[in-house]
């Protein structure tokens, strides 16, 4: 498993998206898992959730949310976000948005937009546009693909 793609939305929110065996795992900038990408067929529990993926096994906790894919481990912090997907954890501002993705980290200038990702800085024009930098940045061998605002 490793991190491949992050789209960020210039206006502050993004997903993260995982990928994992034969597929993908997307999380949202507050922290909840956005969408599951697996190749196979489809098996439903007793509750009528996804069990199984082809033969990757799908794991729910207590308060339903994912909490493994086959091998995998996913975490939750006490707030109910996303804190770890496997070996990768999933960091938090003081507003609740995902400041941190492994050792990548986020940052938001004061109307909540993206600033900084990494060492890799975001500006923005008058209209709140991006001005600078590209708006491909690959940091820490993740692609950052900002969306939005040009």
């Amino acid at each position: 498993m490793k991190l491949e793609k992050m789209n960020i939305e210039v206006s502050g929110s993004f997903d993260a998206v995982i990928e994992v065996g034969n597929g993908t795992i997307s999380i949202s900038t507050i922290g909840a898992i956005r969408d599951i990408e697996l190749n196979g067929n489809l098996s439903y529990n007793m509750s009528g959730k996804v069990n199984s993926i082809g033969s990757m096994s799908i794991g729910y906790n207590a308060s339903g949310k994912v909490s493994s894919i086959g091998s995998m481990s996913i975490g939750y912090n006490m707030s109910g976000k996303v804190s770890s997907i496997g070996s990768i954890n999933i960091g938090y501002n003081m507003s609740g948005k995902v400041s941190s993705v492994g050792s990548t980290s986020i940052e938001y200038n004061m109307s909540g937009k993206v600033s900084s990702i990494g060492s890799a800085t975001i500006e923005y024009n008058m209209s709140g546009k991006t001005s600078s930098g590209n708006r491909v940045l690959v940091y820490n061998d993740i692609t950052f693909a900002l969306k939005g605002g040009y």
